[in-house]
């Protein structure tokens, strides 16, 4: 766990951060689930940094939540890596 301080700009621009992230996520019809709060707030507070929410959204459901913070470039190669293959048409 990270025991830096932050200041409050950046506590700010994470919260912003979050905020359109869920905005974006809610026009797609995903939702963050409540008890992922916790983590989102350490975040926010300088507690984690953005590599350790996944990790943690995972141990907490087990499972990859869809989350997402900003569209990086390791973020597109995962999705670029996730996405499969169409599958070959039928020829007439």
């Amino acid at each position: 766990m990270n025991q830096r301080r932050i200041s409050a700009e950046e506590m700010e621009r994470r919260r912003e951060a979050l905020r359109q992230a869920d905005a974006s996520n809610r026009i797609e019809g995903v939702f963050r689930k409540p008890e992922t709060d916790p983590i989102f707030e350490a975040f926010i507070r300088g507690e984690i940094e953005v590599e350790e929410i996944h990790p943690r959204l995972k141990a907490l459901n087990n499972h990859p939540l869809m989350i997402r913070l900003a569209p990086t470039k390791a973020y597109r190669a995962h999705e670029r890596h996730s996405e499969e293959p169409e599958p070959p048409s039928a020829s007439p």
